[in-house]
């Protein structure tokens, strides 16, 4: 099965991310910022992985993580002129 990427941009510019393990074993899940908007494509982005409550870094021109088997990594992605030092 192939894993897949569900982004929604919210309002304040942010994109909410599931990065979704179809397959049974784990598998890296990425994607290029290029496919959530041309306009974002080679930007650093701040990661914040929102089930840990853990800052990730910046991530430049896209995103992976290694995700469990059938399961699901849910992560917010902020352009770097928008990253706050609170994330």
């Amino acid at each position: 099965m192939t894993p897949q990427v569900i982004a929604k941009p919210l309002s304040d510019g942010t994109f909410a991310l599931a990065l979704w393990n179809t397959g049974a074993a784990p598998a890296n899940v990425s994607l290029v910022w290029k496919s959530l908007n041309p306009e974002h494509t080679g930007r650093a982005m701040a990661m914040r992985d929102i089930w840990n409550r853990r800052d990730l870094g910046m991530a430049a021109g896209g995103f992976s993580a290694m995700v469990k088997g059938h399961g699901v990594a849910i992560v917010t992605a902020t352009p770097g002129d928008q990253a706050r030092s609170e994330l």
